[in-house]
């Protein structure tokens, strides 16, 4: 158990050593790449639904915006 207790003791240190603004950093990143990845399923789902694009077109439209 002293190794379990240790490895927990470590781990507490670790998270107090850290500041907030790296972890807003991190979450702020991490948003930013949920919306984007949303828009791009809703995009997609509107244009194969309602304009009835196939996956051909869709990803054709894709790679012209890379």
């Amino acid at each position: 158990m002293a190794a379990g207790v240790g490895v927990i003791e470590g781990v507490g240190k670790l998270l107090k050593g850290i500041t907030l603004e790296p972890v807003l950093l991190i979450d702020g990143a991490c948003n930013q790449a949920m919306l984007l990845f949303i828009e791009n399923v809703q995009m997609n789902k509107i244009c194969s639904v309602n304009l009835n694009y196939s996956a051909e077109r869709l990803m054709r439209d894709y790679d012209r915006r890379l």
